[in-house]
C-alpha cells in the first residue's frame, strides 16, 4: 500500500469537504493561474494541509498488517463492513483512511481499469443462510459438494493454514461436459465475485494466470478447461501453486533482480482430463470426480435455482464466516494435529501417498475447527468417511498412473503380444530364501515365494521407441530404472540364466555331436537381473506374467 493524495485532473488536491469543482476529463480543466508560481505553491500548501492522506489498497482480500478484509467497495473491519465514499475512501480503520479506487467517481467513466476490483464487491442482495446454501449445494452435487465447501472454508483462512503446513492444495473438479463441475466451482467463487466466467487455460498465458491468482488474498480463483496436452510451462506453473509460489520474473520496477510472485489464494481447477500428464501435479490436488450427466426435471430445477441464487452473490456468507477468524487462528494448529493423527490411524495398514494424504487433511481440519459454530447439513463423522473414500480413490489412481505402473502395464502388453518371452526377458522362480548380490544375509520367506527376475538388457530393447532419438531413450530409461529400484517390491540384483533370442524371436541354439548324435543346445547368457517380489507386483499393479496351456475344449467350458 502507498500514501495517496487525491487530486483533480489538473493536479489540484481534493479538499476534505470535497467541494472542489471537478475538472474536465479531456484537458486540464478551466483553471487559469495568473499570479506568480510562488503564489500557486502557497495555495497548494494550504490545500494539501486540508487534504486527507489515504493508503492505497493494491490487493483485495485479507490484509494481515491491518487485520481487515477488503472488497472493491469497502472494508470488513472488526465485524463491520465499512463502505467507501464517492471518492473511494474508507475512514476509521485503525485510525487511518484507505483508498480503493475501483468504485471512485474519479474513474466512473473508465471501465477498462480496475475490472477485477469492480467485480469483487459486497452487495447485500442475497439473504440465504449458510445452512440453506449448503443444503442446495449438496442436493445438486452430492457429497463432493461437502468437501468443496470445506475447501472454501480453508481458503478463507489460507494464510493461517499455510503458516502451519507450508503448502495448500488445489481443488480439482473432474468430469465429462454437463456434469456441473464448473458450476460447483463458480458457486464457491460467488463468495467473492459472481456472474463471471472463469478463464480458459487453453487460451490463457502463464503471466495472465499469474496475475489472476495474485490479485487478492484468502480468496478462490477458478481455472477452467484443464487438458493434459497443455503447454508444459502451464502445468509446471500449476504445480508451483501448491507451495505458494507463482511466476519468477525480473523485477523492473525496483532493483532489477529476479522476484517470485507470492500466491495467496485457493485454486479450483476444472477439466475433462484427469491431471495425470505429470503425476507431481496429480498428487498436489484434492481430486473430486463427477460422473452424472443426465438429470430429471426436479434436479434441473434445483440446479437452476442454485445458479440464480449464486448469481446474486454470497459475500454476506463470506463476512459471516470471516467473523470466526479469531477462533480459527486460536484452534486450528491443535485441531490440525489431532485430525492428522486420526486420519493416519485409519490408514495404518494401507500405503497412501504422503502428499495426497496431507492435501485431504486440510479441509477436514478446517471444518473440524469451526464445527461447533457453523450451521451446515453434515457432520464431521460424515465428512470424515467421505474424505477416507476420496483418499483411497485418488491414491489408487495415483498408483495405476505412475511411471512404475506404466512400465509394468506395457511389459504385460508385450508379453500378451508375444514380444516379451518367458526365460528370455523374464523368469519367475519360487524360493524360500533369497540373497541378492552385495547382501550378506538371506531374505527368508515363510513359504515358497515367487521372485521375478527381469533381464533388463533384453527388456530395454522392447521399450526403445523409433520416434525418439537415442539421447531421449537413454534419459527415459535411466528414469524408469531409478523408479523401479526405488519401489518397495524391488529386492536387488542377482545373476540368472536367460535364453538368447534370434531377430525372429525364436531361441538361438547350436548343434553339437554327443555320442554320435546331433544335440540341439539353446544358447544362454547370465546377466545381472533386477529381482522383484512378484506377489507384491500382482497386488499393486495387477501384473500377470505366469501362463498356462489349455485345450480348446477347456476354453469353451470356461
Amino acid at each position: 500500500m502507498e500514501n495517496k493524495k487525491l487530486t483533480t485532473a489538473s493536479g489540484a488536491p481534493v479538499a476534505d469537504n470535497h467541494n472542489v469543482a471537478t475538472a474536465g476529463r479531456r484537458g486540464s480543466g478551466n483553471y487559469v493561474w495568473l499570479a506568480k508560481i510562488d503564489k500557486l505553491n502557497r495555495v497548494k500548501e494550504y490545500l494539501y494541509s486540508k487534504t486527507d492522506t489515504a493508503e492505497r489498497i493494491r490487493k483485495l482480500g485479507w490484509n494481515a498488517s491491518e487485520e481487515f478484509f477488503a472488497f472493491g467497495n469497502g472494508i470488513l473491519y472488526g465485524g463491520t463492513f465499512k463502505d467507501v465514499d464517492d471518492l473511494g475512501i474508507v475512514r476509521g480503520v485503525n485510525g487511518k483512511a484507505f483508498y480503493i479506487p475501483a468504485t471512485s467517481k474519479i474513474y466512473l467513466h473508465n471501465p477498462e481499469i480496475f475490472q477485477f476490483e469492480r467485480l469483487m464487491v459486497h452487495e447485500n442482495r442475497n439473504g440465504v443462510k449458510l445452512y440453506d446454501f449448503a443444503s442446495r449445494l449438496i442436493g445438486v452435487f452430492g457429497e463432493n459438494a461437502s468437501i468443496a465447501l470445506c475447501y472454501l472454508l480453508a481458503t478463507l483462512f489460507r494464510d493461517i493454514i499455510f503458516r502451519r503446513t507450508r503448502h495448500f492444495p488445489i481443488l480439482n473438479l473432474f468430469g465429462e461436459k454437463g456434469t456441473g463441475k464448473t458450476t460447483l466451482a463458480t458457486s464457491l467463487q460467488s463468495f467473492f465475485l459472481h456472474g463471471v466466467d472463469p478463464p480458459n487455460l487453453g487460451v490463457t498465458s502463464v503471466p495472465a494466470m499469474n496475475d489472476r491468482v495474485s490479485q487478492a488474498v484468502n480468496t478462490l480463483v477458478v481455472l477452467d478447461e484443464y487438458k493434459n496436452d497443455l503447454d508444459i510451462r502451464k502445468i509446471a506453473y500449476l504445480k508451483g501453486l501448491w507451495g505458494g509460489g507463482g511466476q519468477t520474473k525480473k523485477n523492473t520496477n525496483t532493483d532489477g533482480m529476479a522476484a517470485q510472485t507470492i500466491v495467496s489464494t485457493g485454486v479450483a481447477l476444472c477439466g475433462q482430463d484427469k491431471p495425470t500428464q505429470d503425476m507431481a501435479l496429480y498428487t498436489r490436488v484434492i481430486f473430486l470426480a463427477f460422473s452424472k450427466t443426465s438429470f430429471n426435471q426436479v434436479e434441473k430445477r434445483n440446479y437452476e435455482d442454485l445458479v440464480a441464487l449464486c448469481n446474486m452473490g454470497l459475500t454476506h456468507l463470506t463476512i459471516e464466516i470471516l467473523s470466526l477468524r479469531e477462533l480459527f487462528e486460536k484452534n486450528f494448529p491443535e485441531t490440525y494435529s489431532i485430525t492428522k493423527r486420526k486420519l493416519a490411524a485409519k490408514f495404518e495398514n494401507e500405503s497412501i501417498h504422503d502428499r495426497i494424504f496431507g492435501n485431504w487433511v486440510i479441509p477436514l481440519a478446517a471444518y473440524r475447527t469451526l464445527e461447533t459454530v457453523l450451521d451446515v447439513p453434515f457432520s464431521y463423522a460424515e465428512l470424515f468417511e467421505t474424505a477416507v473414500n476420496g483418499i483411497r480413490s485418488q491414491n489408487e489412481l495415483a498408483q495405476e498412473s505412475s511411471e512404475v505402473a506404466d512400465f509394468w502395464s506395457m511389459l504385460q502388453g508385450f508379453q500378451t503380444s508375444g514380444k516379451c518371452v518367458d526365460k528370455a526377458h523374464y523368469r519367475i522362480r519360487y524360493m524360500k530364501s533369497f540373497r541378492p548380490i552385495s547382501v550378506k544375509e538371506d531374505i527368508e520367506f515363510k513359504e515358497a515365494r515367487p521372485i521375478l527376475y527381469l533381464n533388463m538388457a533384453a527388456v530395454a530393447s522392447l521399450f526403445n521407441s523409433r520416434n525418439m532419438n537415442a539421447t531421449a531413450n537413454r534419459s527415459n530409461w535411466s528414469t524408469i530404472m531409478f523408479y523401479l529400484k526405488s519401489h518397495s517390491s524391488y529386492l536387488g540384483l542377482k545373476q540368472n540364466r536367460f535364453t538368447i533370442l534370434l531377430p525372429s524371436g525364436l531361441p538361438d541354439y547350436s548343434i553339437e555331436i554327443v555320442n554320435n548324435e546331433q544335440v540341439r543346445k539353446v544358447k544362454i547368457n547370465r546377466p545381472k537381473a533386477l529381482c522383484f517380489d512378484y506377489l507384491q507386483l500382482k497386488e499393486a499393479f495387477g501384473l500377470e506374467l505366469e501362463t498356462e496351456v489349455i485345450t480348446d475344449v477347456q476354453d469353451s467350458e470356461d
